[in-house]
């Protein structure tokens, strides 16, 4: 009789969805390949664009409030805990109603995370760029909503975090944000988001006259476009291009920052692109830029960029330090004048920019879904056993 599993999200958005929505269908398609049947639930109703060949039962759990919202996802996992050998829930949001349902309930519960808790201060705001007195503001508007949110989740919500039976964190950065806020060690793996193959790419050394630099991702204050734009127009050459490849809330006021900064002429910014497309972006591209002012949790555009053999600049601090090891030149979070320094190595050095892409070819194939996913299923197997 062939097992049953429910997977709980909060949406599953293919549209204008990051990475995060991408790798949760890649786990759905791997279960079913599993052999397992696989039960899909969206608990919200806005935003949800799945592909086709998944259809999901949608809520509206965005009507709830935080507590509330916890105790919702926990009566629908009682409500399926009869037909369901595992529940299998991802993200973050979800982490404390699983754990109230497991408290009390007889099925299994593995939790995937790829981003941090509101209350663990890691993700910034696109209204950090507002004038002191905004965000002084800002920031007393929101301190009654961050108290409360910080004593429930250290207290009543570790209660419940620790009985999950096992959590599958993105890297090892995030493994050990979650440890430190005080979840149980011991059952904790890291579990990379994976990826398909491209056809086999060849290390070829390249020495060009122009150097092309490419960003490609969500145009958010956290991501630190800006800064990358910052960079840029401080180098004393011209004999550079880039590629600014997406859209988000800053995107108007970065082309006009382009055009402050007199390097419009040299940048392009250009819209959410077909996958097709973007593996021709990156093809073309010399350098790839993760500009981020936040300890993003991993990366997928990395990964990506890898896999075309592009040297990389990512910040030291957070995921993409790891996912790049090797294959990068690293820059402090924020801070735009060693991101400067690190775009004037990658246009005088040849040999650097060719070091790296080796290194880069290389280190891709330890995301493939042909390493990751056989992990994956033999992680699955030992929880249901």
């Amino acid at each position: 009789m062939t097992q049953r599993i429910h997977f709980f999200t909060t949406r599953i958005d293919m549209k204008t969805g990051g990475g995060s929505h991408r790798h949760c269908v890649s786990l759905i398609r791997l279960l079913r390949d599993m052999g397992y049947e696989v039960v899909v639930h969206s608990l919200f109703s806005t935003r949800n664009f799945p592909p086709s060949d998944i259809d999901p039962h949608v809520y509206e759990g965005e009507k709830y409030s935080y507590r509330k919202f916890q105790q919702f996802l926990a009566d629908r996992m009682k409500q399926y805990e009869s037909e369901t050998a595992l529940f299998f829930i991802y993200g973050q949001p979800l982490i404390f109603g699983a754990g109230r349902y497991r408290r009390n309930g007889r099925v299994p519960v593995a939790i995937y995370l790829d981003n941090y808790l509101y209350s663990m201060g890691e993700t910034t705001s696109d209204a950090a760029h507002l004038s002191t007195i905004g965000r002084l503001v800002l920031f007393c508007k929101e301190l009654p909503y961050r108290i409360k949110r910080t004593l429930y989740d250290r207290t009543v919500g570790l209660y419940y975090a620790r009985a999950i039976d096992q959590y599958f964190a993105v890297s090892p950065y995030l493994k050990d944000a979650y440890i430190r806020f005080g979840f149980p060690k011991d059952r904790f793996v890291v579990e990379p988001h994976f990826f398909d193959s491209l056809p086999h790419t060849e290390h070829v050394e390249r020495s060009v006259a122009q150097v092309s630099f490419l960003y490609s991702g969500r145009l958010t204050y956290d991501k630190g476009v800006d800064l990358f734009l910052y960079a840029l127009a401080q180098l004393p050459q011209k004999n550079w291009c880039a590629r600014i490849i997406g859209d988000g809330p800053q995107k108007t006021t970065l082309e006009a920052l382009a055009i402050q900064l007199g390097i419009a002429p040299q940048v392009t910014f250009v819209p959410w692109l077909t996958p097709e497309e973007l593996n021709h972006e990156y093809e073309r591209a010399d350098v790839f830029v993760h500009p981020t002012r936040w300890a993003e949790p991993f990366g997928r555009t990395i990964v990506e960029a890898m896999q075309h053999g592009l040297a990389l600049i990512v910040p030291d601090r957070g995921g993409p330090s790891w996912v790049a090891q090797g294959a990068s030149l690293l820059f402090q979070n924020g801070n735009r004048k060693a991101l400067t320094h690190a775009l004037q190595v990658m246009l005088d050095d040849s040999e650097t920019r060719n070091t790296l892409r080796k290194v880069a070819l290389n280190r891709a194939h330890d995301f493939a879904y042909s390493i990751g996913a056989p992990v994956f299923r033999e992680r699955i197997e030992k929880i249901l056993q």
